[in-house]
């Protein structure tokens, strides 16, 4: 009894984690790099293979894992099975809480989101020889994994086709760049930017001009109520018109 009652404990606490996989709501990093669960679950599985021959039979207790594992035939180590059935189930959650916060990132971001944490959940099987384990209850895991990597490329690109397609390109750009057709992109951007850096001080100046006419007196009084330096850097900026900069004594 004191044997069932463990085993019973311990199956309720991996259930626990793919729970709280689940459930997770930490948002990622502004930049998309490695989402801080895809780090805690690769570790989790680490600690579990350390502690497979505890795991494994905690499993075969299980009704849903001992069923699953009858399924599956030729192999020898029940134990490294019972682990695999259990990480699917654990890395699978983890894959669909990862979609989920993508969607707090714009199209090109999404995608480098998902990319950083698949690449980084695929080498870091690999390296520990988790991956091996995997197989045995998913033998196309590693094939899936690089199916996503490849989509996620792919929507990266996708992305820019948005912006691209604003630029006149003197000719098509093959599917591998050369270092002339970086340059002739770069150069194009280049150009783009400061169209609209030019675009967006014009406006600027025409809605300070607006207000000049409007607010003649307000806004001299509210220049004189500045410091002479963030005076003159609003001053150069175009958030005040230069009409009315008082005159500051050093």
């Amino acid at each position: 009894m004191p044997h069932w009652c463990s085993c019973s404990q311990c199956v309720r606490s991996l259930e626990e984690w793919v729970e709280g996989v689940r459930s997770d709501t930490a948002a990622g990093a502004v930049d998309g790099t490695v989402h801080q669960l895809a780090a805690a679950t690769l570790a989790y599985c680490h600690a579990l293979a350390a502690h497979i021959q505890i795991i494994g039979p905690a499993l075969a207790n299980e009704a849903s894992y001992a069923r699953a594992a009858s399924q599956i035939t030729g192999v020898q180590d029940r134990n490294a099975l019972l682990l695999s059935l259990y990480m699917r189930k654990v890395l699978a959650q983890l894959n669909l809480s990862l979609r989920n916060k993508s969607e707090q990132y714009p199209d090109a971001l999404k995608a480098i989101f998902l990319l950083n944490n698949t690449l980084y959940l695929l080498q870091g099987l690999q390296r520990s020889g988790l991956l091996d384990v995997l197989m045995l209850a998913e033998p196309e895991c590693e094939a899936s994994y690089r199916d996503m990597i490849q989509d996620y490329k792919n929507a990266y690109v996708q992305s820019w086709n948005k912006l691209l397609s604003h630029l006149s390109l003197d000719e098509p750009l093959p599917s591998k760049l050369r270092d002339k057709d970086r340059q002739m992109l770069k150069d194009k951007f280049s150009v783009r930017y400061l169209l609209g850096t030019h675009w967006c001080l014009l406006v600027r100046r025409i809605k300070c001009s607006s207000r000049e006419k409007r607010y003649p007196d307000l806004m001299w009084w509210a220049g004189t109520k500045l410091p002479g330096g963030l005076w003159r850097k609003k001053r150069a900026s175009g958030q005040i018109c230069k009409s009315h900069s008082p005159v500051f004594t050093k």
